[in-house]
């Protein structure tokens, strides 16, 4: 599989996936995920963070899935 700038965030429950990933059977998948450290970051338009919104550290949450 692969991702370019995916968008695992709170868009449609997307912020979820990693969740289901760790609940899931494993699976002999390859996966490649590519993102920029500076994609949206979560940052609302009150300038407020929200970590299910950014969407580096929830692709970084998704690569992270499968060895917890």
């Amino acid at each position: 599989m692969l991702s370019i700038v995916g968008s695992f965030v709170n868009l449609r429950g997307g912020h979820a996936y990693p969740d289901i990933v760790r609940k899931s059977d494993k699976k002999p998948l390859r996966v490649f995920l590519q993102d920029g450290r500076n994609d949206n970051r979560g940052q609302g338009q009150d300038g407020a963070y929200d970590q299910t919104r950014d969407w580096f550290f929830q692709n970084v949450r998704l690569m992270q899935a499968p060895d917890r």
